[in-house]
């Protein structure tokens, strides 16, 4: 009996593994075929035979063999996602004159792509991405037909899009698609608004997310920052504003900006890149595009917002960032904006702050301008650094005897004035008749509209005659003392033999 019981088994068995064996090989012809079909077809619009795309043909006949094998494709294993890839977006080659009707026929045909795909990837999850491929080409398409400006019209692709970007939490995309089908009149299953009801849910989000990484930022540096929710740019007058609708993204290699920074034209590694840098932007080691940028709202925020705390973030900046152009720009907007609000303190304050010779790189007249109103005198270095601006050019003693020349510069300014700095009180008296220069004291682009009149001081008399004259008896006895020093050395030769 049980010889007997063993052969039924192994019999059994034989039919169970030959059936097995026979749905294998048919599931295999199935897959062929279906691979072959979805081939062949795709190559048949390839060459002149290939009907005009306003007929819908090709996503009439695409849908059709989809959704006849969608089961069949379930079943399919995972690399072959990129066999389904390459066949849907195979409908790019085939050769059309790019009209309307044409990116149109193109537009319907992903429109039902994603549908299917997107039904499969509910089992398949491995086809979520490709589906989101699917939608970001409808994107691509429906922005570049203008057409849409006309009418209002329902994308369900771009409703999915903005599902798929979601659930991936990029809120940035999803406020980009929704403010495009918004102002475009594109509606979301028809209901009007729901474009516009989605991206305010977005901008919130982003708002939140971005927040994170503005909360990182040292809070004195933060509270001098122009933040906005949403990009507008018939309402964007302020470079440095950050606007969190804008998205971010960080790359490994950091980014340089270009001479005159804005935020909002800022590519989105270089936007993360630049929130960064506040967090650090106190240890002069940043890039001077990103000192910039946060230097307009600087600006800014003394002439409309908080002076006092922006006066003290500039003289900050000023102290660790030695860059000629920074230096010469935040002087003269410190100078001549205090004088603007009447800071006379700020203004003096300023200057007691310059204690670096990479801070004297300013304008003469705005800063003899700064200490004749001060009171303060005009002294060696001072005379010392705009030389040039009294005509002196000599360059040969400066560079060999530095020491010497600003030892007798100071006591040739004693001889003249009687004290070691020139007054320069009295020339507020006649600033009037002196000429002047018209200057825009801010780097802020917004703010090249605001001028301010500079009185040339320097030139007036006797002061000009003072500085200039003080420089050449320091020169003289300059020249003098190295004569005496060759005599001495000569002297010193000769005597050694």
């Amino acid at each position: 009996m049980e010889w007997i019981l063993l052969l039924l088994s192994a019999i059994l068995g034989a039919v169970l593994y030959a059936l097995l064996q026979k749905t294998r090989k048919k599931q295999n012809i199935k897959d062929d075929v279906l691979k072959n079909d979805l081939s062949n077809y795709v190559s048949t619009f390839s060459g002149s035979s290939c009907p005009k795309p306003s007929d819908y043909k090709i996503k009439n006949e695409l849908d059709k063999i989809f959704y006849e094998n969608y089961k069949l494709l379930l079943e399919m294993k995972d690399y072959d996602r990129e066999v389904i890839k390459n066949l849907i977006f195979s409908a790019e080659n085939i050769e059309t004159n790019r009209s309307f009707e044409d990116q149109m026929s193109l537009y319907s045909y992903f429109q039902e792509c994603q549908e299917v795909i997107f039904s499969w990837s509910l089992n398949r999850p491995c086809l979520m991405d490709l589906c989101l491929e699917i939608c970001e080409k409808n994107y691509e398409l429906l922005y570049n037909l203008s057409y849409f400006t006309s009418i209002k019209c329902s994308s369900p692709s771009m409703s999915r899009l903005c599902d798929l970007l979601e659930a991936k939490n990029d809120y940035d995309r999803v406020v980009e698609i929704c403010k495009f089908c918004d102002d475009n009149h594109i509606t979301e299953g028809g209901t009007i608004n729901a474009f516009a009801q989605r991206k305010e849910r977005a901008l919130k989000k982003c708002a939140s997310s971005k927040n994170k990484l503005l909360i990182a930022i040292p809070q004195n540096i933060r509270d001098l920052l122009y933040i906005q929710n949403e990009y507008i740019s018939e309402n964007h007058s302020e470079p440095s504003t950050i606007y969190l609708d804008l998205s971010l993204h960080h790359e490994c290699e950091k980014c340089y900006v270009p001479y005159f920074p804005d935020y909002s034209k800022l590519d989105e590694n270089e936007r993360w890149y630049y929130i960064d840098s506040l967090k650090h932007i106190l240890d002069g080691t940043q890039d001077m595009g990103y000192v910039f940028l946060y230097y307009y709202g600087l600006e800014r925020q003394m002439l409309e917002g908080d002076f006092d705390a922006a006066f003290d973030m500039i003289v900050s900046l000023r102290d660790v960032y030695d860059n000629k152009s920074f230096q010469k720009y935040s002087a003269d907007a410190l100078i001549l904006t205090c004088l603007k609000k009447q800071k006379y303190e700020h203004l003096s304050s300023f200057l007691n702050s310059i204690d670096k010779p990479h801070e004297l790189e300013l304008d003469v007249d705005s800063y003899l301008f700064a200490k004749a109103v001060c009171g303060i005198g005009f002294d060696t270095m001072d005379i010392f650094k705009f030389r040039k601006a009294f005509a002196y050019t000599s360059t040969t003693y400066i560079k060999e005897n530095k020491e010497q020349f600003l030892e007798y510069l100071e006591q040739s300014i004693v001889e003249l004035v009687g004290d070691s700095a020139i007054d320069t009180s009295c020339l507020l008296e006649h600033a009037e008749d002196c000429g002047y220069t018209v200057v825009c004291p801010y780097a802020n682009m917004s703010l090249h509209h605001v001028h301010a009149q500079v009185p040339c001081l320097h030139e007036q008399s006797p002061f000009y005659e003072y500085c200039g004259k003080a420089l050449m008896l320091a020169h003289e006895r300059v020249k003098e003392y190295r004569k005496e020093m060759r005599k001495a050395l000569s002297a010193s030769n000769n005597a050694k033999y």
